[in-house]
């Protein structure tokens, strides 16, 4: 299709566009759209009209609008936009840059993409060899980095990366090796200290793992909450990376533990650079994160605030941890006699999974309010909605891993085959019968690998519905939650994107 035409099947097309229009310093006016479509990259359309200083039209298709430099990312939506624009229209003689006034410029909506980004530039460059300045108005719509949840979680994952990169470098200026190991300004621990051994043997085993990518759930927890309750976590968009340190940390340790020899997808920490330092590297992210609080811009008292609640979520998961690795194995003997102790299995495993999973979440939530200035009221119950989360999140995690065994998928049942008593596992053992239960757990304390007694557990499962019961169970335990943050909250794009991540916890199917 030509430049500027237009066809009835471009209504059709899913189109994109950027605009700008300027004032010049010599008196004249430009404006110029091109219009996109994003599936096939096709030119849509587009046009450069220039107002020279005598007020004459002048018309053109031969131009370029194209952003160069900088980007700004938006951490209520987790758009990517340019912040500086090039525009060369040789015909009239003209090439100026265009640069953000400032970046903040995005508008969040629910009926637009979800979002667009409008905002006044300042221009500088050279018309006919001379220079020229001016101000300018540009649009970008249409141009969003994910259209569902699970892209927009790969969006949130990409800046959270960011964020860690910029507080875990692995090149480190002489400043940020102070910081690191101390503090800025304090010459005296680094004295001495090989610089790249340092990086190697303490920031290259997290960023290894941080740098293969996680679902970042945890650390958009602490960025939306703040939103939500009426902040503005742009300033804060460093706390992306507090609450993937913690995990990363958790997980560098708990891989030592459970002699895991792959994590997210490549080698565990602790078979690349041994035990040893795996274990010091995973507990040096857990206070490689107080660089957020440090440099937070609040009070004293809301300072102290925060640092209770990071460490609260340290002991609550450390607590789950040693819950986890101890296991329900010794409930087992009692629990196939007696129907009373069969019936404790589902709790003590939900207690288990509030404390390793959902307690950090909740605190990570409260750190959220508290970075917004919500009120007490907000911070308790978006602490519940977050452990309600959390606790959520790792009952449909259980379930799915029976699923995909179901439904003939890559997961064959790996939980049965580790032995671990899992929430369905815990459940059916609180509901079948006697014998039933004797079998079920015959067949899990075997470890086994075996298709046909994998199945026939997944089949005593089945018999009493325990996965069906249990995906219900998640859904009310996080509906119940919502039902009390809901009214605390102003309707917001944000407001809005939490509960869709509701929604996705629940109904994902990986």
């Amino acid at each position: 299709m030509p430049k500027g035409g237009g066809k009835k099947d471009d209504m059709k097309k899913d189109v994109s566009w950027n605009w700008i229009a300027m004032q010049l310093s010599n008196g004249s006016e430009l404006t110029a759209y091109d219009l996109i479509d994003l599936k096939t990259g096709e030119d849509c359309g587009s046009f450069v009209i220039w107002i020279d200083e005598k007020g004459k039209r002048h018309y053109s298709q031969k131009f370029s609008l194209k952003p160069i430099g900088t980007s700004w990312t938006s951490t209520r939506t987790f758009n990517e936009y340019p912040t500086m624009w090039e525009l060369d229209a040789p015909e009239f003689g003209l090439r100026v840059k265009a640069e953000a006034a400032f970046p903040n410029q995005e508008f969040a909506t629910v009926i637009s993409k979800p979002a667009f980004w409008e905002g006044r530039m300042n221009i500088s460059g050279k018309q006919k060899g001379k220079t020229i300045t001016g101000h300018a108005y540009i649009e970008r719509h249409g141009f969003v980095n994910s259209n569902n949840m699970k892209e927009f979680l790969k969006a949130v994952s990409k800046a959270t990366l960011q964020s860690v990169h910029h507080i875990l470098p692995l090149a480190l200026t002489q400043e940020k090796f102070e910081e690191l190991v101390s503090k800025k300004g304090n010459k005296h621990f680094t004295q001495g200290l090989d610089k790249q051994a340092y990086v190697d043997k303490l920031i290259k085993p997290i960023r290894e793992i941080t740098d293969r990518g996680g679902k970042s759930w945890r650390s958009y927890a602490t960025i939306a909450c703040c939103d939500a309750v009426g902040g503005d976590s742009q300033i804060a968009i460093d706390w992306l990376a507090l609450p993937e340190l913690m995990h990363v940390g958790s997980l560098m340790v708990d891989d030592v533990q459970d002699k895991s020899v792959v994590r997210r997808g490549g080698p565990s920490a602790h078979t690349v650079h041994g035990d040893a330092i795996a274990i010091n590297s995973g507990t040096a992210a857990y206070f490689i994160g107080q660089y957020c609080i440090y440099n937070v811009d609040k009070s004293f008292e809301e300072k102290v605030e925060i640092y209770n609640c990071y460490f609260e979520a340290m002991r609550a998961s450390h607590s789950g941890q040693a819950m986890d690795i101890y296991g329900l194995d010794y409930m087992m003997p009692q629990a196939l006699l007696d129907d009373k102790v069969a019936k404790q299995l589902p709790v003590r495993v939900i207690a288990t999974h509030r404390l390793k999973s959902a307690a950090p979440a909740s605190y990570l939530a409260r750190i959220g309010v508290l970075l917004g200035t919500g009120t007490k009221e907000q911070q308790n119950a978006m602490g519940e909605y977050f452990e309600a989360l959390g606790i959520s999140f790792q009952i449909i995690d259980d379930t799915l891993n029976l699923k995909g065994f179901k439904d003939h998928l890559k997961t064959k049942a790996e939980d049965i085959t580790a032995g671990k008593i899992t929430y369905p596992i815990a459940k059916a053992m609180s509901m079948l019968n006697k014998k039933d239960r004797a079998r079920l757990w015959q067949i899990v304390s075997m470890k086994t690998n075996d298709i046909a007694l994998l199945t026939e557990a997944v089949a005593l499962l089945d018999k009493y519905k325990v996965i069906e019961l249990c995906e219900r169970e998640a859904k009310s335990i996080l509906e119940r939650a919502w039902k009390k943050v809901d009214p605390l909250l102003r309707d917001s794009m944000v407001k809005l994107n939490l509960r869709a991540f509701s929604w996705f916890v629940l109904e994902r199917t990986y």
